[in-house]
């Protein structure tokens, strides 16, 4: 398991690019399909690939501040993406 670190000002590197984070507190990959984190205290997970069985973009978010539903997205960037803007 691979633990991001989230810098002192708050931010990753997602593609390259610096990210500042909002909600995300703790993010893990669990391999390279999954991963594990905590966003205003509550856990999610995003899952998916071609490991899974689907295709390189077919990634699920699962958070329960999003109504407990699974929501397609289209990888793990896309997910925090759509966590930091939710």
């Amino acid at each position: 398991m691979k633990t991001f670190k989230i810098d002192d000002i708050g931010a990753i590197r997602i593609n390259g690019r610096l990210t500042f984070l909002h909600r995300i507190t703790e993010l893990n990959k669990i391999d390279s399909s999954h991963y594990t984190g905590i966003a205003q205290g509550s856990p999610f997970t995003v899952e998916g690939g071609k490991k899974l069985g689907g295709g390189r973009n077919d990634w699920f978010l699962d958070w329960s501040a999003l109504g407990g539903k699974s929501i397609y997205v289209r990888g793990i960037a896309d997910a925090i993406q759509l966590i930091e803007t939710a």
